[in-house]
């Protein structure tokens, strides 16, 4: 069983280096939001499926965020225990991809799927 352990872990890691690296080779450097973040913020419901309206997500500016950062929260139904770091991506999009001991601690190891960690804001 060790060694089924030690597999099943190596892949793991390898299929989240895969996701991470996908991820990062989409980020923009040297670039500044065409947005001020606190734009991005507010509570979004889901629209599709069999019940509209039954989930949510929060985002928000870090409490103690610098003019440095870019980054926002994640809030899976406005939970504190569901908080996630979201950092901006390029345009509008922003990603919470978990390292592998992210992914453990919090037992997340549902979805490699790079486009799974996005979210997109759209503005009209």
């Amino acid at each position: 069983y060790v060694e089924l352990a030690k597999g099943s872990r190596d892949q793991k890691l390898r299929l989240v280096k895969t996701m991470r690296t996908g991820i990062d080779s989409e980020r923009y450097t040297n670039y500044f939001h065409p947005r001020q973040l606190d734009l991005y913020t507010g509570r979004y419901y889901n629209s599709k499926g069999s019940w509209p309206g039954n989930f949510f997500i929060d985002i928000r500016c870090p409490k103690d965020q610098g003019e440095e950062d870019d980054c926002l929260e994640l809030r899976f139904q406005g939970r504190e225990s569901q908080l996630y770091k979201l950092r901006h991506l390029k345009d509008d999009i922003f990603e919470w991809a978990l390292d592998y001991n992210q992914q453990a601690r919090r037992a997340r190891f549902t979805v490699w799927d790079p486009e799974y960690f996005k979210i997109q804001f759209n503005f009209n």
